[in-house]
């Protein structure tokens, strides 16, 4: 409902448009760093809410493959194995589920590869397939690395199997 009065104040308001920078006063000239400051506080905000999004799919896809604990005795013992050890190091199970390699998580998963080999009947595939997919050349390093690292601490374990 705005009339232009004529072509020469349409020319200006496209002139203003095209160079907003010219025609700025003193003020609005100090603003524009708070203007980029806000700017970069935005796309961090969005870069932390994906990271937020990818981490609940994370643990929603780590309590689907908690869910299946629930059957056999052998996969009790493993839910025990699992709910123990990070009760002990301060891990959530879906952390040791998830694709996270910190050094606490990391420590976690292979203690319980080693002890999953040890008090269970699964094979290393089986483990790793339970431990959110994993390769079983990851579990055999994972048993291997728990061991050296127990080992370091002045605790010798025997070979899981």
């Amino acid at each position: 409902m705005f009339a232009v009065s004529s072509s020469r104040t349409m020319a200006n308001a496209r002139f203003k448009v095209s160079n907003p920078h010219k025609e700025l006063d003193p003020v609005a000239k100090s603003e524009l760093p708070s203007v980029v400051m806000l700017r970069s506080e935005v796309i961090e905000m969005e870069r932390l809410a994906e990271r937020r999004r990818q981490a609940a799919k994370e643990i929603e896809s780590a309590n689907a493959i908690l869910r299946k604990f629930s059957v056999g005795s052998q996969n009790q013992r493993l839910a025990i194995i699992v709910s123990r050890i990070c009760k002990a190091l301060g891990v959530h199970p879906a952390e040791v589920m998830s694709e996270r390699r910190n050094k606490q998580v990391v420590k976690a998963r292979h203690a319980i590869m080693y002890w999953a080999i040890r008090q269970t009947r699964f094979s290393l595939p089986q483990v790793g397939h339970r431990l959110g997919r994993k390769d079983h050349t990851t579990v055999m390093h994972g048993v291997a690395a728990h061991r050296k690292r127990r080992a370091n601490d002045g605790r010798y374990l025997r070979p899981a199997r």
